[in-house]
Formats: C-alpha cells, structure tokens, sequence
C-alpha cells in the first residue's frame, strides 16, 4: 500500500488487508490500549487517498484474523475505480478461491496499457 502510494501503479491488488494493524489488533484484544501502544502502525487507511489507479480488493466474509469490517473500511476510503470482492466462507489464509481468480483476471484485463517511456 505505501509504495503504490507514493510511487503509484498501473494497479494494486489487495488481499485479506487492513485499515492498520493497531485497529487490527484492537479487534482482537478490545479490553487493552493496543491503539496507544503500538508503534508499528501499518497505517492503510492513512495512506490510501493518495493512490490514484485501479484498485481491487478480495477479502474472505469468514476471515477471523482481519475482520471484513477492516477491510471494507480501508475500500470506502479509496478513490475509484475500485471493486471490492468479498468471499463467501473463506478466512485469512486460504488458497485463492474460484472467484478470487476470476475477478484478480477481468482486473489484468481492464487494466490501462502501459504507456512508454
């Protein structure tokens, strides 16, 4: 997310992602100020406004380690074009579904040729 950012991309992928890992982390442990503690901060949803191109996101709708919710927070901040898909019964760490590859396919193929130079 930050280098794409920074430098852009013709496009970036998203897979099972985060708004930040202190929010991520907050999900798991809401009882502690992990929000406060934590300085590694992996801060997504900071960072997205400023990257421009084509967008997709895929996250799995049983995931248990990144609650969808993050996820879907992080995709309403970007800029269009974007697609969000969501995979039904899939969680963090599983091999890419049907679908997955599907739309990560239709997602190359729309992609803007690379210009020279």
């Amino acid at each position: 997310m930050d280098l794409a950012a920074r430098d852009g991309a013709r496009g970036l992928v998203l897979e099972s992602t985060f708004s930040s890992l202190p929010e991520t982390a907050a999900s798991h442990l809401p009882l502690l100020p992990v929000r406060r503690l934590m300085r590694t901060r992996f801060d997504s949803l900071a960072k997205i406004p400023n990257y421009c191109g084509p967008l997709l996101q895929v996250h799995g709708d049983a995931d248990r380690i990144v609650p969808p919710a993050l996820a879907r927070k992080l995709f309403d901040a970007a800029n269009e074009p974007k697609w969000f898909v969501s995979v039904p019964g899939a969680g963090h760490n599983d091999p890419p579904s049907r679908a997955y590859i599907e739309a990560l396919d239709r997602f190359f193929d729309a992609l803007p040729a690379r210009t020279p130079g």
